[in-house]
């Protein structure tokens, strides 16, 4: 469900996921979920940016059930698998903002991104925004546990649906060269100039 890239050893991330996707109502509207007793499975590639944000490829299938309204009084549903994928935005929170250091033992993020989803009961498409919270668990210098829940919007059915998941990420390409320096010498250089100033 997630990939998070951040590592001080590696650039990059594989992630594999398998989640429960909840579902919020039986009555269709614009905040609830057509969708019932869902599972899936989601592999992503993540990329370190910075401190700041890693970027994320993210690709999935889900096991579901589709509202099709009453029928002889009963709530009467379909099955169905959903095929989605998404480009994703991730905000990390141990940037030396809000937490002062990168941890790669603990490192919780926010997310946003922009997606389309297939449906393939009635073989249509779907634009999806999913914005969310996770976070990492780091295992080791190549493995971390991930968690992560969403908040999924289909603009063109104006419903939404909740996602949950958990997996492991693997890291790999080694990062770059001065990557940690590079960050170093910008504090080191703001550093200085408040302390140059001070003495004027």
């Amino acid at each position: 469900m997630a990939s998070q890239a951040q590592n001080k050893f590696y650039d990059w991330g594989f992630g594999a996921y398998g989640g429960l996707y909840s579902y919020s109502s039986i009555v269709e509207s614009k905040i609830s979920s057509p969708y019932q007793y869902n599972r899936g499975t989601q592999i992503s590639v993540s990329k370190y940016i910075n401190n700041n944000f890693d970027v994320e490829l993210l690709s999935g299938i889900t096991t579901t059930r589709y509202y099709m309204g009453m029928k002889d009084f009963e709530h009467n549903y379909e099955s169905t698998r959903l095929y989605n994928g998404s480009l994703n935005l991730k905000y990390k929170l141990d940037n030396g903002y809000i937490i002062k250091k990168e941890n790669y033992k603990f490192s919780p993020y926010l997310k946003l991104g922009l997606g389309s989803t297939y449906i393939e009961m009635d073989e249509s498409f779907d634009i999806t925004m999913p914005a969310g919270v996770g976070f990492s668990v780091g295992l080791g210098r190549y493995v971390s546990f991930v968690y992560e829940t969403n908040y999924n919007y289909n603009f063109v059915a104006s419903n939404a649906y909740m996602t949950h998941a958990m997996g492991l990420k693997f890291n790999f390409k080694k990062a770059r060269k001065g990557r940690h320096n590079a960050k170093t010498y910008c504090w080191n250089r703001l550093w200085t100039r408040k302390n140059w100033s001070g003495s004027i």
